[in-house]
This record gives structure tokens, sequence and C-alpha cells, in this order.
């Protein structure tokens, strides 16, 4: 062989290796698909008709029937769940000035001193909801060292302990009274004069809205601007609490019964790594799925459309499986490779396949976390579609929905390894 094409090997050799040795870089794509979110309370198809009613000084504000329970039916004959929304009242208080302090020092050591003013003040609506009938929830049993609070949990807390504050932080207030009208706070609600159905739960609607101007070094220029801005912003507030509080309601009575359309998003690794010879193949798997992802429908089976899968769930677990464990420079593109087939796998709802794969991975360095984090979500979500008798998050159904009632649900934000 002359020396002229042995060169041409080696150099060709090089390029090869230099492009498949490179370090792959990823981005985050958002991906979008449509399913229902499971009810807490497991319900016999028979059995799921409801009927919500509204008390309290704002109740002729409230239309009951405007909102559902999703695949339930409204009825007054003998319902399974009945709910009970009291709206009692928004009140706001006076707005209160504040001051502070400020100086600042010059070059030549000058020390100039000046006082700003802004004004705050707050509005809350008081609300809550009773709710009677069929009471048969969830539960999943996980070790209590690995068990965390969920954001509605802690939501809820957060919610309470701002509450809390704001009773605290009334001069008028001492402890022994806020104590006391907590205790008592549950006889003002208006529940059902006759039921034969058990209580289930009662569900606060409180909402409080802040207001804070600007800091000025005028206290009538501050106040100024809270009549012309944060006063108005209060009035509205209260005006639309009574629909607000309603659509709390509906929301909560959802979580528990209802099975309501969703669009969930999740991510997917997208490569950005131009000269990387995998490049097109691995985003064009990723733009199959975001794309085939589109066309879930929550009412809809996917069982037809699971099958399309099958290579790109193929592509990404060879892509794991040919990057060595101790291959540091892959070790990202490893990572990316598992993170997109467990997510594409559980929102194909083939949990047993997330937690079979998962399960290989728990242990492993750098991808551990992902993966028993992913193993445990499949578990659970296994468990739940078996509770309601379903599997997968979609439901053949013909009922009337505006596209406005789907929601959007948080994007979950990854953990770092």
């Amino acid at each position: 062989m002359k020396k002229s094409q042995i060169a041409i090997l080696f150099l060709c050799f090089m390029i090869s290796s230099f492009a498949y040795g490179q370090k792959a870089k990823f981005r985050n794509d958002i991906c979008v698909v449509q399913k229902v979110r499971l009810p807490i309370n497991y319900t016999e198809p028979q059995e799921r008709t409801y009927h919500v009613t509204t008390k309290g000084a704002y109740a002729d504000n409230i239309d009951p029937t405007e909102k559902k329970i999703y695949g339930w039916t409204l009825t007054e004959d003998s319902p399974q769940v009945k709910a009970v929304v009291n709206v009692y009242n928004v009140s706001t208080k006076s707005p209160q000035k504040q001051s502070e302090k400020k100086e600042k020092k010059d070059k030549a050591g000058k020390v100039t001193k000046w006082t700003e003013y802004h004004y705050t003040n707050s509005s809350t609506g008081k609300g809550t909801m009773l709710v009677y009938g069929l009471s048969n929830p969830f539960k999943f049993e996980v070790k209590k060292s690995e068990k965390e609070k969920s954001k509605y949990q802690k939501k809820q807390e957060a919610k309470a302990e701002e509450k809390k504050k704001d009773l605290e932080d009334n001069p008028f207030l001492t402890a022994d009274v806020i104590e006391e009208a907590a205790e008592n706070d549950i006889t003002d609600d208006g529940g059902m004069e006759t039921s034969d159905l058990p209580f289930v739960d009662r569900i606060s609607l409180d909402k409080t809205k802040r207001v804070k101007t600007g800091n000025f070094r005028k206290s009538s220029l501050a106040y100024k601007e809270y009549q012309n801005k944060q006063h108005e912003e209060l009035q509205v507030f209260g005006n639309s609490y009574p629909e607000r509080a309603y659509n709390t309601a509906m929301h909560n009575l959802n979580v528990l019964y209802g099975f309501t359309p969703v669009n969930s998003r999740f991510y997917l690794k997208r490569m950005k790594s131009k000269k990387h010879p995998e490049l097109k193949m691995w985003n064009d798997a990723c733009q199959a799925a975001e794309t085939m992802f589109k066309t879930f429908s929550y009412n809809e089976s996917i069982d037809d459309k699971q099958k399309k899968f099958d290579p790109i769930i193929k592509y990404f677990a060879s892509q794991v499986d040919k990057i060595k464990k101790d291959d540091k420079k892959q070790r990202k593109m490893r990572k990316a490779a598992l993170s997109n087939l467990l997510n594409i796998l559980y929102y194909l709802d083939r949990h047993e396949s997330v937690v079979d794969i998962a399960s290989k991975h728990v242990e492993t360095k750098k991808i551990g976390k992902m993966s028993k984090r992913m193993k445990e979500k499949a578990q659970k979500q296994f468990a739940h579609l078996a509770f309601h008798k379903m599997t997968s998050c979609h439901i053949e159904s013909t009922e009337e929905i505006n596209a406005d009632d789907i929601e959007s649900e948080e994007l979950v934000e990854e953990e770092v390894d």
C-alpha cells in the first residue's frame, strides 16, 4: 500500500475517532402529551353521579353547573357525591404606610440620608367546600425514610402558614383569640341540612391578594400610586373571588373523583453537538416522539399508537447499552438516552418496562438517582392504574369539553445526580 493511501486511511481513522469520541451536548425540549389525571377515589362507573350547591353571601354570584366532574353525571336525583360550596365574604384592610431610612456615601465621603415610603395592603376571600358521599382513596405505601411531601401538600401547608402569619400580624388580635377562632371556624360552614351521605372532606377556598407600591421619598406619592393602581387590583380581586373560589372547589372535586383531561409536559433531551455522528438520528427520534405524542387525546385509546414508538424505544435503548459505564466522555450521552427512554415509556403507560430498565441502573453512578426516581414514579402510577382497573391514562368518552378546560400539569424540574 502506498504511503499516501496509508496517510488517508490514518486521517479518516482520526476524524472518525474524534467524531465518535467527542462529548455530546444536549438541550431540554418540552414534550406535551394529553391524558387523564387519575382521581384519588375509586368509584364504579354506575356510581358516578354528583350534585353541587352553593351557600354564603356570594352564592348568587356562582353557577354551580358551569363546570363538571369529568366522567360523572350531574343530577339532583340521589347523587352519590354531594358538595356544598360556601363563599362567605371578601374583606379588605386599610392601607399601611411603611418607611425605610436610606443613606449613600459619595467618593468624597459625604453621607446623604433620606427616607423612602411605600404602602401595603391585602384583601382576603373566605370560603370552604364540604364534600359528602363516596370515599375509597388510593393508597401507595412507601418507606417512611423515602416518603416526600407532594407539591400539593407543600402548597397547602404554605397557604396555611401564610394565613396564620396574616392573622399574627394583625395588631388587634391576640394569640388566644386566634386560637379560639380556629377551633370554632368549622361552625361557620353551611353543610347539608339533611343527608344520608357520609362526610368526606372539608376543603378551604380561602384566597388572599397582597399589594405593595413602589418606593418614594414622599409618602403622598406612594399613597397616590396605591389609589391609582393597587387599590384597583384589590377591587378586581374581590369581584373575581367568588368565581375563583368555585373554580378551586371544582378542581378539588376532580382531584378527588374526576378523570380530568390534562396536558402533561416532560423533557426530551435533544442533541446540540453539530458534528456528532448521532446528531440526525438522535434528533429525528426526538422529533418523531414529540410529533406522535401530540396526536394523543385523553378520550381515545392509545393501544394502536403505542406500537409506532417501538423503533424510537429500540434506538434509545441501543444508545444506553452500547456506552460503557466507565466511559466518562459519553456519560452525558448515556444519561440523556436513558432519560429519553424512560420518559417515553412512562408516558406510553409501559410502567413495567420503566421499572425493569430503571432497576438495572439504580446503583450506577451519575444515573442512579434518576433511575430510582423514575422506578418509584412508575411503580406508583402502575398501582394507581390497577386501582382504577385501567391499563392506560386514557378513557374512551364522547363527553364534550372546551379547550380551556384542559389543565396543564406543572413541568417537573430534573434533579442533578
